[in-house]
C-alpha cells in the first residue's frame, strides 16, 4: 500500500471513532437523564413487587405478568383460549 492510503485509512478510523465516542456520550447522558429516573425506579421495585396481586381465581395467580390477567378474565377455571 501507498503511504498516501495508510494516511488516508488513518483518517477514516480517527473519524469513526470520533463519531462513536460523541454516540456513547450522547447515549449515556439520554440513559441518565433526570426523564429516565422514574423508569429505572420502577425497574429497580420490579423484582421486589407481588407478580400474583389482584390476579383472578381463573388464573390461579399462575406466575402470569398483571397484564396478562385480562386474556383470562371471565374464563371458567381449566378452560383456554
Amino acid at each position: 500500500m501507498s503511504p498516501e492510503m495508510i494516511a488516508g485509512t488513518g483518517i477514516v478510523r480517527g473519524i469513526v471513532a470520533g463519531v462513536l465516542l460523541v454516540a456513547f456520550v450522547a447515549l449515556w447522558f439520554w440513559c441518565y437523564s433526570a426523564r429516565r429516573r422514574p423508569m429505572f425506579d420502577a425497574a429497580a421495585r420490579m423484582p421486589l413487587e407481588d407478580d400474583n396481586y389482584g390476579a383472578p381465581s381463573c388464573c390461579g395467580g399462575g406466575g402470569l405478568r398483571n397484564d396478562q390477567h385480562a386474556k383470562c378474565a371471565g374464563e371458567p377455571r381449566g378452560e383456554t383460549r
